[in-house]
Order: structure tokens, then sequence, then C-alpha cells
């Protein structure tokens, strides 16, 4: 996840935004909508049953897999405007994103 949120961060620093700093407020605000839940399978493990994976965040997943278009898009503060374009610098090339 480190990787992907400075991946996030480049692109804010792209588009002239300051990088995100403490992290809590944009998944479970506006960028819930940018993880996949996962609702099947479980954890097993501490001679228990596990933990089972459920709607919404659980202990398992989390809130999800990341999907790194709408993440980015939910960084800069364009969340939820149908295509998502996701553009940011790396080391080699400008990696443009498509939903």
């Amino acid at each position: 996840m480190a990787g992907i949120i400075a991946l996030v961060n480049d692109a804010r620093l792209a588009a002239g935004q300051p990088p995100l700093g403490f992290l809590n407020p944009l998944p479970y605000g506006s960028a819930h909508l940018a993880f996949k839940d996962i609702t099947d399978g479980s954890s097993f493990g501490c001679k228990t049953k596990g933990f089972p994976s459920a709607q919404g965040w659980d202990c398992v997943t989390g809130l999800g897999t990341p999907i790194f278009p709408k993440l980015v898009a939910a960084a800069l503060g364009r969340g939820g405007s149908g295509i998502v374009e996701a553009e940011m610098v790396t080391d080699q090339n400008i990696l443009t994103s498509a939903e």
C-alpha cells in the first residue's frame, strides 16, 4: 500500500497539490468507493475458526483492494466523475490510466 500511496502523491505533486499526509480521512471518507470490497473468504489461525470477510470494512481485508484510477481521482478531488483519468509522473514516462 505504501507504493500505491507514493504514486498517488506523485499524481498530486504533478497537479500542483501537496502530498497527502495523514491518510485515514481519505479511504474512510471520500475515497471509500475507490476500493473493491472483498466479501468472500476468511483468515484462519490462533486456534479459532478465523475471521470472515464481510461487506464493508472487516479485519481480514480492511476496505478491500485499491482501484488505482479511482484512488488517484479521489486524492485529486475528482472522485465520482464517472470516467476517471489519472496521470502521474514516473521515472520512465508519464503513465495514464483510464477506468
